[in-house]
C-alpha cells in the first residue's frame, strides 16, 4: 500500500484553526486602548493574557501549508521553482500589506500624527519586513506586523533549503528525509538562544519578535507537513488512534500562556515557546485527520472568517487605534461598547478588504502564474 493520502485543495479544519488564531489575537489586543476599569475588559483578562499565542498558531499553520505547497510541487515536477513560489507569495502578501500601510499612513498624515520628512525614515523597516528587529515610533499602529516579517523571512529561506536538499540527497523518492533532523537542530538552537537571552529583562525586540528565536515554530509546521506527505498512513493511523489524548495534551501545553504574563515569566519566553508549537502542532494534526467539509452552518461561517484571517489580522490593530482617537468622533459611544464594536468592526472590515483586494489579486495571480502544486 502506498504511504500517501489524498491532499485536499482546501481544508475546513485548517480554516477554522486560522479563525481561532485570529480571534485569539483580536482578544489579546482588544483592551489596548480601553479603560482598564471596564468590566468587560476584566472578564477578558484571561484571553488578553494568552491571546498572543494566536500568532504561534499562525506560525505552525504557515510552516505546514507553505511546506505542503513545495512538497506537492516537487512530487509533481521533480523540482521546485523558487521564482514562481516567490511571485505567487508576493501576489498574496504584498497588495493587502502595502495597501494597509498606504491607507493608514495617509490617515496619520492627515491627522498630523506623523509628518513627511525625516520621520519618513520610520517607514523603512516596515517597508522591507525587518520590523521584527528594528523598532520605530510607528509600533503603536503597525506593531502587530512583526509576525508577518518573521513569516516573510521564512518564505525566502525555506524553499532554498528544500531545493538544496533535492540537489544533495540521492533518495529520489524522499529527498527531504533530513527534515526531522533539521527540525530537531533548529528547535534546540532556538531554545538555546532563548535561554541565553533569559539573563536580560524582557524586551520584545529580544525575547518575542526576532526570527532566530521564533523560526522553530514555523519549522515545526514543516516537520508535520513532511510527515503528512511522506509518512502519511503512519501519521494518520497514530493520530486517529490517540486523537483525544493528543488534543488534550496540545491544549495542556498551550494553557500556561493564559495563566502567566509573558513579560513577567521567563519560562514562557524560553521553554514556553517550545511547548506552544508542540501543542499547536498536536492540535493541528488532530484537526487535519478529522477534517471533513460538511454542511454545519456555524463551522462554515467560522471557516470563512479563517479564510479571510490575513486581512482581518492586518487591519485589527490600526482599527483599534483609530477608534480611540478624537478625530474618529466616537466619543459618544459608551466605553463598554468599544470592546464588541472593535471585534465586529475588525472582522467585518477585514472581510471586506479581503474581498476587495486580496481575493481579486489571488485570482489574477492564478491566471498569470498557475499553481504548480494544484
Amino acid at each position: 500500500m502506498s504511504n500517501t493520502v489524498h491532499v485536499k485543495a482546501r481544508s475546513q479544519a485548517l480554516d477554522i484553526l486560522r479563525a481561532v488564531a485570529v480571534f485569539l489575537v483580536l482578544l489579546r489586543h482588544a483592551h489596548i486602548y480601553s479603560d482598564p476599569t471596564i468590566q468587560v475588559t476584566r472578564l477578558a483578562a484571561f484571553f488578553s493574557r494568552g491571546g498572543w499565542i494566536g500568532v504561534d498558531l499562525f506560525f505552525v499553520l504557515s510552516g505546514f501549508l507553505i511546506a505542503q505547497l513545495l512538497f506537492k510541487e516537487h512530487k509533481k515536477f521533480g523540482h521546485i521553482s523558487y521564482r514562481t513560489f516567490l511571485i505567487r507569495r508576493g501576489f498574496k502578501i504584498y497588495p493587502p500589506y502595502y495597501g494597509m500601510m498606504l491607507a493608514t499612513t495617509l490617515v496619520l498624515w492627515s491627522w498630523n500624527t506623523i509628518r513627511f520628512g525625516q520621520e519618513s525614515l520610520w517607514l523603512l523597516p516596515w517597508l522591507f519586513y525587518v520590523q521584527n528587529y528594528v523598532d520605530t515610533p510607528l509600533t503603536f499602529i503597525w506593531g502587530h506586523t512583526w509576525s508577518l516579517a518573521v513569516e516573510e523571512q521564512f518564505y525566502f529561506l525555506l524553499p532554498l533549503l528544500l531545493i538544496l536538499l533535492t540537489k544533495t540527497e540521492t533518495a529520489k523518492d524522499d529527498p527531504f528525509r533530513l527534515i526531522p533532523a533539521i527540525f530537531v537542530f533548529v528547535g534546540l538552537a532556538c531554545l538555546l538562544v532563548r535561554i541565553i537571552n533569559r539573563a536580560t529583562p524582557f524586551n520584545g525586540m529580544m525575547h518575542l519578535t526576532p526570527f532566530h528565536i521564533r523560526v522553530d515554530s514555523l519549522f515545526c509546521g514543516v516537520f508535520v507537513s513532511y510527515l503528512y506527505h511522506y509518512c502519511a498512513l503512519t501519521l494518520f493511523d497514530a493520530v486517529k488512534r490517540f486523537r483525544y489524548l493528543l488534543m488534550c495534551t496540545g491544549i495542556a501545553l498551550v494553557l500556561p500562556a493564559f495563566l502567566f504574563d509573558i513579560s513577567n515569566s521567563p519560562f514562557i519566553y524560553t521553554f514556553g515557546y517550545t511547548f506552544l508549537y508542540i501543542g499547536n502542532a498536536l492540535i493541528m494534526m488532530t484537526a487535519i485527520v478529522s477534517d471533513g467539509r460538511g454542511t454545519n452552518f456555524l463551522a462554515n461561517i467560522v471557516a470563512y472568517i479563517g479564510s479571510r484571517s490575513y486581512s482581518i489580522y492586518l487591519w485589527h490593530f490600526p482599527l483599534a487605534w483609530f477608534m480611540h482617537q478624537p478625530q474618529a468622533h466616537l466619543s459618544m459611544v459608551p466605553s463598554d461598547w468599544f470592546y464588541p464594536i472593535y471585534l465586529i468592526v475588525s472582522i467585518v472590515f477585514g472581510i471586506l478588504v479581503s474581498n476587495i483586494i486580496e481575493m481579486p489579486m489571488l485570482k489574477w495571480r492564478d491566471r498569470l502564474y498557475p499553481s504548480r502544486s494544484a
